[in-house]
């Protein structure tokens, strides 16, 4: 984040993908959302983190969805894999 003018300012990039069992993505989004922050609300944040939500349609043959986040600033990139078919096992007749 940068402090400009007494605001935070900063971007995040989010991208959330469905993989199936051979590592092709099956669906993906994209959103970045813009921080205009108050000094107030940045402390906050820093303090309490941020959470946001996502509905997601699964598709049927996806096993693992990807959730990748870029700064928008420094470019650093953090992501996590959640594995789909651990928790929501595949039906029959959906598999790859």
């Amino acid at each position: 984040m940068e402090l400009k003018d007494g605001r935070w300012l900063g971007s995040v990039d989010t991208v959330i993908l469905q993989m199936d069992s051979h590592g092709e993505i099956v669906d993906a989004f994209d959103q970045t959302f813009h921080l205009h922050l108050e000094a107030e609300t940045y402390q906050k944040y820093l303090k309490e983190g941020v959470t946001t939500t996502k509905d997601i349609a699964l598709r049927p043959n996806a096993i693992e969805l990807r959730v990748v986040l870029r700064d928008g600033v420094s470019g650093t990139i953090g992501g996590t894999n959640v594995p789909l078919a651990k928790y929501f096992p595949p039906r029959e007749g959906n598999m790859n």
